[in-house]
């Protein structure tokens, strides 16, 4: 087992890439979700999978923490980047494939609504 180190950034919410897991330092004032969020990452693996899917989409960890998970991202903007499909992390692009989809399908979804509602 690899020793994951931890970063402290002033962006996103968290995520883990390769053996490094960055945090907003901002969670540092909500202790029990920078724990539960830790836990969270601790589980991805080295490399994006399937598995790594499932574990973002059922999100375990953090369901008894939503309140101060959502009073942390509505109160903190420099959070909102976990909401963009790709960033920079010590200068390498990375992208997060759950939220690119989500990005295409609000876009094609938004698109073919206007083509049905003839917009």
């Amino acid at each position: 087992m690899k020793c994951l180190q931890i970063k402290p950034i002033n962006h996103g919410i968290a995520c883990r890439i390769g053996n490094n897991i960055y945090y907003n330092k901002k969670l540092e004032f909500y202790p029990e979700l920078l724990k539960a969020i830790m836990k969270h990452e601790n589980k991805h693996s080295d490399n994006f999978t399937t598995e790594d899917i499932l574990l973002d989409v059922e999100n375990k960890e953090i369901k008894g923490h939503k309140k101060q998970y959502y009073h942390f991202l509505f109160t903190t903007l420099s959070a909102w980047t976990e909401l963009l499909p790709c960033w920079k992390y010590e200068g390498q692009l990375v992208w997060n494939p759950l939220i690119t989809i989500t990005w295409i399908v609000a876009i094609f979804g938004s698109w073919l609504i206007a083509i049905l509602l003839n917009v």
